[in-house]
């Protein structure tokens, strides 16, 4: 029996298929009735971090892992498959323990970047990074080469703090709450504002811009999945639902009824769109790995989460790498991404995770049957 085996059932008559109208399996909240209040938050070293942090409630464990600001394990209890991609090339057995260091021992130069995988966040949009940090590319230094403050709330919540970035006048808060029991993950970025001073650049004195200028973002690399339905607004007039946010093109997407889209990643190459939507699930194997933004549930964050806005297209977002950057076995991934609004006096954005157990062999419309649901 599986661990997150306490699936709830749900049922919709359907007019156009009996196979739809079964049972839909929902994500699981319940767990396992003999472990629940049995959760624990461990410090342990994991791969090549030695400052990671577990949270383990006997149906779902997650690796935190303060060194790189990431969420880098979110699997099975009973030593399942990760459902979160990890890079395959760091070897915990070839390569030394990083904790902000370099392989030889010296700090890591600013502008090295390293993708371990996992889940991060970002402030929003990208293209205003050069303003700021003359270049698009790699991330502020301080969101994953050097180490983030961690706080253990509890045995379920462990809380994230990013060193300041002075340029964008903000640091990063990361709130992760794992259920008590179940597969159901919480996970809230707040782009918290700095007070106002004014730095020093080569040109003179600049003040920091506000952090309204931003808006969170969540960007979770998973496995490639074998299929993706995001779920869109009904009434978005993108033309066939998403817009390419590179120029390669994404050859298998399509618009199934008004509200759902339905896409495969591509091999070869690597690819992004957006939509305006609220919900990604990724097919992997014989499970769905679900992500939905939600309404805030702080209640000084719920003031103002009406507040500010997306622009067309930007809401969630897929990104695939394909294998033309690196065609070794297990390096490509694919990206589920989520933005908060832009505008907020305090940027903030709430991503719940579920997984719900799946038969591949579904076609589909029975897919996106299930996906209207969620």
């Amino acid at each position: 029996m599986r661990v997150f085996a306490a699936i709830q059932a749900w049922h919709r008559p359907c007019i156009c298929s009996s196979v739809i109208s079964a049972h839909f399996p929902q994500p699981s909240v319940g767990g396992n009735a003999i472990a629940r209040g049995a959760s624990s938050v461990l410090r342990e070293p994991y791969r090549m971090w030695d400052d990671a942090i577990r949270l383990d409630n006997l149906d779902t464990e997650i690796v935190i892992v303060p060194s790189c600001g990431r969420i880098l394990r979110y699997a099975p209890s009973d030593g399942g498959p990760n459902f979160l991609w990890e890079n395959p090339k760091l070897d915990p057995l070839t390569s030394a323990r990083i904790n902000g260091r370099a392989k030889n021992g010296h700090r890591r130069l600013p502008d090295e970047w390293l993708n371990v995988g996992g889940d991060k966040a970002w402030p929003w949009p990208q293209s205003r990074w050069p303003q700021l940090l003359r270049r698009d590319w790699p991330p502020p230094r301080q969101l994953e080469r050097e180490p983030h403050e961690a706080h253990v709330v509890s045995r379920h919540v462990v809380e994230l703090t990013s060193q300041p970035l002075p340029e964008f006048g903000l640091r990063v808060l990361r709130k992760i709450a794992l259920a008590p029991h179940g597969n159901r993950l919480t996970v809230t970025t707040t782009l918290d504002p700095l007070k106002p001073t004014a730095r020093k650049t080569r040109t003179g004195s600049m003040t920091m811009p506000p952090p309204s200028l931003w808006a969170a973002w969540s960007i979770a690399q998973i496995k490639t999945p074998t299929r993706l339905a995001i779920r869109i607004d009904a009434k978005s007039d993108l033309p066939g639902g998403h817009k390419l946010l590179r120029r390669q093109a994404w050859e298998a997407v399509r618009r199934v009824g008004d509200d759902i889209l339905l896409a495969r990643c591509p091999t070869s190459h690597e690819a992004k769109f957006g939509a305006d939507g609220d919900l990604i699930v990724a097919e992997i194997g014989d499970w769905l790995f679900v992500q939905k933004r939600i309404a805030n549930q702080d209640e000084d964050a719920a003031r103002t989460a009406e507040t500010g806005r997306h622009l067309s297209g930007e809401a969630v977002q897929v990104y695939a790498s394909g294998t033309a950057q690196d065609p070794a076995p297990g390096m490509d991934y694919c990206e589920l991404e989520f933005t908060g609004r832009r505008g907020q006096p305090r940027p903030t954005l709430t991503v719940q995770w579920d997984l719900i157990s799946w038969n591949p062999s579904t076609t589909d419309n029975e897919f996106a049957a299930l996906v209207r649901t969620l």
